[in-house]
C-alpha cells in the first residue's frame, strides 16, 4: 500500500492523499484516546517483538542441540560400527591362528606316528631276523 506518491505533478492526486493521511491521523487518534501516539503502543510492541526474538532464539538453540544430539547418535552407531567389525576380524584372526596350529599339530603328529612306524618295522625285522636266525 503507497500512501504518498511523491512524484506526482497531480494537484488533485496531492490533496486526496493529504485527506486520506488526516483521516488515518483522526482515526489513530480516536483509537488511543484523542492521542496520536501511546506510551503502551509502544510498549506492547517492544515486548511482542522481544517475546519474538526470544522464540526465534530457542527455536536456533533447539535446532542445534537436535544437530548436535544427531552427530553424538551416528558418532555413537560409528563407534559400535567399528567395535563390531574389530570384534569380528579379531574372531576371523583367532580362528585363523586355531586353524594354523591345529594344521602344525596335525603335521608334527604325523610325523611322528611316521617316525615310530618306521622305528617299529625296524624292530619287527630284526625280531624276524632274529627269530630266523634262532631257528636255524
Amino acid at each position: 500500500m503507497t500512501l504518498f506518491d511523491n512524484k506526482t505533478k497531480d494537484d488533485v492526486k496531492k490533496a486526496k492523499q493529504v485527506h486520506e493521511l488526516l483521516n488515518l491521523m483522526d482515526l489513530v487518534k480516536k483509537q488511543n484516546s484523542d492521542k496520536p501516539y501511546t506510551n503502551e503502543m509502544y510498549l506492547k510492541i517492544k515486548e511482542e517483538n522481544e517475546k519474538h526474538k526470544k522464540e526465534e532464539a530457542l527455536q536456533a538453540l533447539m535446532k542445534e542441540l537436535h544437530q548436535a544430539n544427531q552427530q553424538m547418535l551416528k558418532a555413537i552407531e560409528e563407534m559400535k560400527d567399528n567395535d563390531r567389525r574389530k570384534k569380528e576380524q579379531e574372531e576371523l584372526e583367532s580362528k585363523r591362528r586355531s586353524e594354523e596350529q591345529f594344521e602344525e599339530l596335525l603335521k608334527t603328529n604325523q610325523h611322528n606316528f611316521k617316525e615310530m612306524e618306521e622305528v617299529m618295522e625296524k624292530r619287527l625285522k630284526r625280531l624276524r631276523k632274529r627269530k630266523r636266525s634262532s631257528l636255524r
